[in-house]
């Protein structure tokens, strides 16, 4: 079983572009992350980036799979972008989402962590199968029943994070308490808000099924933002992660490490 790629980041209608993504892959386990930065004066590109890079090279060095490790890149991860925010004024209030992916392809097993609402979604046989739950307000009155899940994308509050990389007190990020089995023909997405919010799951599912790449995918569902979201939308960014069995594939198990910022 391979692991094939695609990663797209861009800045929307925004002047610079707050999200980062990168992934790192050798041998039959990676490590795939997308964080969505917030906090003025470009604090919210500073803390996506050291998020991205602090959890990409913690997992080169040990490259573990398993939700213990997966919790300690999470807590890492949350440690460097309160150091980085320690070290000037400018950045007192950045913070950052994260969605981390790992999978053990090799042994067939997926898990991921995250913290806020850049969002992770399983798909086999071409349907959403899971993701995750928001850490925000909104979703908590979704879980409490007092808004149905369709209102979520449209509500007023719907930005307002319960908990994100950047917590001084109380950090508790999800990690997956499961592994999930994985096989050949499934996928996987992790979007920021920017991208989710513009294109509903069906639509995901409806990109999948027409593309022939995991480039196709990525490509099809920028399309989609770009037709449904404001002048003024904000950044977009993804993975797209395909698990494939074809022999004449070329291999994708070289070390790979990609970050973005437009």
């Amino acid at each position: 079983m391979l692991a094939l790629t695609s990663v797209l980041s861009k800045s929307g209608g925004r002047r610079y572009n707050e999200d980062a993504c990168g992934y790192w892959q050798a041998g039959p386990v990676g490590c795939w992350v997308v964080c969505d930065g917030a906090g003025g004066h470009e604090g919210g590109a500073v803390a996506s980036k050291v998020a991205v890079g602090t959890i990409i090279e913690a997992f080169k060095h040990a490259p573990q799979f398993g939700a213990a490790s997966l919790n300690g890149l999470l807590r890492a991860a949350n440690h460097a972008v309160l150091s980085e925010r320690s070290m000037s004024s400018r950045y007192l209030n950045m913070r950052t989402t994260v969605s981390v992916l790992l999978v053990d392809i090799a042994a067939g097993r997926a898990l991921w962590g995250y913290a806020g609402d850049t969002r992770v979604y399983f798909f086999r046989r071409g349907r959403i199968m899971a993701h995750t739950r928001d850490h925000s307000v909104v979703q908590s009155l979704v879980d409490g029943g007092y808004l149905q899940q369709d209102e979520l994308r449209r509500h007023p509050n719907r930005s307002a994070l319960l908990t994100a990389l950047g917590e001084e007190d109380h950090f508790a990020p999800g990690v997956l308490s499961q592994e999930l089995p994985v096989q050949p023909g499934d996928a996987f997405l992790i979007c920021t808000d920017g991208l989710w919010e513009h294109v509903i799951e069906g639509e995901m599912e409806q990109c999948l099924a027409d593309a022939d790449t995991p480039d196709d995918w990525a490509q099809a569902l920028e399309h989609s933002v770009l037709r449904t979201a404001p002048k003024d939308h904000d950044n977009y960014s993804l993975i797209g992660v395909w698990l494939t069995a074809q022999p004449d594939v070329a291999d994708s198990t070289d070390d790979a490490v990609t970050v973005i910022r437009v």
